[in-house]
């Protein structure tokens, strides 16, 4: 409207200078109705209120571009981070929501030492021997078991196990004959493999020799099998695999070794010995003394996210996921 009347104001027209009020309140009235752009949402607004504390769009689109999160992320982030210095504050330990890095640090310290950390075995208290106890029951077999195998094999699955599908009909002899060929065609391969990674990258290698035993036997190529290379175990003797499978494993000497071709129910099968773990029956004391070494990590980390959800519990979170636009960087997107 300004540019309008300075037009008008101009000496080439002809009301110079005496720009009529009707025409001055026309041109107001047209600027009103003129669309106007939108106002850009406030960045400051709360997206997230935390024991009565205001989390704005601002501080998480700083931590979307500082830790490479998205707002989704950053949004999570930040209300843990902004709980935990609530109870820091309530504690009389300190905390600042606002300088998120030195709270997070703070309070990682703190509740690690008053609440995470398992301490040494000889200062327990009785819920340190709770969870040590607990973890143990939970993981008894790794303590308690008989010898156990794991394998790698390759294999022509001529049969699929039933699991609830209709019976197949069984597959005449000459397919059973192709299969057999294409496992003897890549036993030397399978032999001479440096490791279990090595036989399983040969699984194309399987499928190429597979069709040209096929192709051989003039076999209808619809009915080709499927092949697969997988890691089976670790398993016991007594497991519900198939016998003939489990007797060539567990026949098997040494890591390395290699037995084939092995026919079971479902199909042709070169099997590699990838590991034995001897039977074990170890006694309590010395079962619990290693679950604390190899899992005191778990107990730790189940400690610390049950005071995450704790304090998320005890300061009354109030979140606002769609106001996660207004913090949402160009480059991340809400």
């Amino acid at each position: 409207m300004e540019r309008l009347v300075r037009s008008c104001a101009s000496p080439m027209c002809p009301a110079a200078g005496a720009v009529p009020a009707a025409l001055l309140a026309a041109c107001a009235l047209a600027a009103c109705r003129a669309p106007q752009p939108e106002a850009r949402p406030d960045a400051s607004r709360p997206v997230a209120v935390v024991g009565g504390r205001a989390i704005p769009a601002e501080w998480i689109s700083m931590v979307a571009r500082r830790d490479g999160l998205s707002v989704e992320g950053a949004l999570e982030r930040t209300i843990d981070v902004a709980a935990l210095a609530e109870a820091a504050r309530r504690a009389g330990i300190g905390g600042d929501p606002r300088t998120l890095a030195e709270t997070r640090s703070l309070m990682a310290r703190m509740a690690l030492r008053r609440e995470v950390e398992l301490p040494p075995p000889d200062a327990f208290t009785e819920r340190d021997r709770r969870e040590v106890e607990a973890l143990y029951r939970s993981s008894v077999a790794y303590f308690t078991h008989p010898e156990l195998r794991t394998v790698r094999h390759l294999a022509v699955v001529l049969k699929s196990p039933q699991g609830g599908r209709q019976v197949e009909p069984e597959r005449p002899a000459a397919e059973w004959n192709a299969g057999l060929a294409a496992i003897e065609a890549i036993l030397p391969l399978v032999r001479g493999a440096a490791s279990g990674a090595a036989v399983q990258a040969m699984q194309p290698i399987l499928q190429v020799r597979l069709e040209a035993a096929w192709e051989s036997a003039g076999l209808d190529p619809k009915r080709i099998p499927r092949v697969v290379a997988e890691a089976i175990g670790p398993m016991a003797r007594e497991d519900a695999y198939d016998p003939a499978f489990l007797e060539a494993s567990f026949a098997l000497g040494a890591s390395g070794d290699v037995a084939g071709p092995v026919r079971t129910a479902f199909g042709w099968h070169a099997i590699r010995l990838e590991g034995i773990d001897p039977p074990r029956d170890a006694p309590h004391d010395e079962a619990i003394a290693e679950t604390i070494e190899r899992g005191g990590l778990l107990i730790e980390r189940g400690r610390f996210e049950a005071l995450m959800r704790g304090a998320r519990e005890k300061y009354r979170v109030v979140s606002h996921p769609e106001l996660l636009r207004l913090a949402a960087p160009p480059e991340l997107g809400p």
